[in-house]
């Protein structure tokens, strides 16, 4: 399974990635987001680890991240496990003149029964990945983030 999300967002794309490039950043506009934490000691790039507490359909469970490519202010890629499921988020972050797209590609790879799960969690989450980012983009406008 595929999505694809987009925003713009009036600000720097110098700012928009500053905050959300840093996934220690999340809880702060991610709404299932409880905790991130890095793992890995030394500058965000590719094999930075995160852990992320995550509240998902009223549960609470951990989320392993590593990030396998990074270009600053261009884009991220992550890979992640939740449980048995395995995805693969890309962040792209576009100059545009009124400030900064913002794209989310995200693809959810589950094999057997758990495509079933993994269909019924990805139309949960994509709601609310889309309420984040309009968050998001209030928050960053107005200045609050």
């Amino acid at each position: 399974m595929r999505f694809e999300f987009s925003i713009e967002i009036h600000r720097p794309l110098r700012d928009v990635f500053a905050l959300v490039g840093n996934l220690e950043n999340d809880p702060k506009w991610q709404s299932a987001v409880v905790t991130a934490k890095k793992l890995t000691a030394g500058p965000v790039g590719a094999g930075t680890r995160f852990r992320h507490v995550m509240r998902v359909m009223g549960r609470q469970t951990d989320l392993d991240l590593e990030m396998v490519d990074h270009e600053p202010e261009r884009r991220y890629v992550l890979n992640g496990t939740y449980g048995l499921l395995l995805f693969t988020t890309e962040v792209r972050f576009e100059r545009i003149a009124q400030g900064t797209r913002l794209v989310t590609l995200i693809e959810v790879h589950a094999k057997g029964v758990l495509r079933f799960a993994a269909m019924a969690l990805s139309n949960h989450r994509k709601s609310e990945i889309e309420a984040d980012l309009h968050r998001l983009k209030l928050l960053m406008e107005s200045g609050a983030i």
